[in-house]
């Protein structure tokens, strides 16, 4: 039954997406231990808040992944790969336009909200970096998807995830703390983008 399965291109993209996403999922979890054992209480607390940032930037833009992956499968059934070219620069350069406007806007409210949860404004400043990866990469994601190229979209994930827990856990052992850990999560994405 398992190789009936892996036999469609359904199955085989459902198997190799449900591989990577854990795989995804544990280098995350292998991430968090990390900078548990490696911080101090009061620095993974830091941490962990600017995670939430993080996360809540995310899953405000998660309908871009769909849409991308909507236009680009319609597309190319049809194959029309002109189309696909132009809704994708379309979407990415609306997309950096608007991370842009809300990364000046979270940089501006990121001085109260550092005074308020007594972190340094750095240290928010460089979580807001992450809100220009959260625009563009689930429109690139989308369009792997919508490709069905879904083993280049789980190495994507999984690259993400190894150059953070490298970079962070090199850079924290290297004395720079939560800016090290932070710095680990930026680049991380950064690289899985390019």
């Amino acid at each position: 039954m398992i190789g009936k399965i892996l036999k469609s291109e359904l199955g085989k993209g459902a198997f190799i997406l449900f591989l990577t996403m854990n795989i995804f999922n544990f280098l995350n979890f292998v991430f968090h231990f990390s900078m548990g054992r490696l911080l101090e209480p009061s620095d993974y607390g830091i941490l962990a808040v600017l995670m939430s940032l993080i996360y809540i930037y995310n899953v405000s833009v998660e309908a871009l992944q769909n849409i991308s992956s909507k236009y680009v499968s319609m597309f190319k059934i049809k194959k029309e790969y002109r189309k696909i070219k132009y809704i994708i620069s379309k979407i990415l350069k609306k997309s950096f336009n608007a991370s842009l406007i809300l990364f000046v806007l979270a940089c501006i409210f990121s001085i109260y909200l550092s005074k308020f949860l007594d972190i340094n404004f750095w240290l928010i400043f460089i979580a807001n970096i992450y809100l220009f990866f959260a625009f563009l990469n689930p429109v690139l994601r989308g369009v792997l998807q919508g490709e069905k190229k879904f083993g280049i979209l789980g190495i994507s994930l999984i690259i993400e995830s190894s150059f953070k827990i490298i970079l962070a856990v090199l850079l924290v052992f290297l004395g720079f703390k939560v800016f090290g850990a932070i710095t680990g999560v930026i680049v991380g994405v950064a690289i899985s983008l390019v």
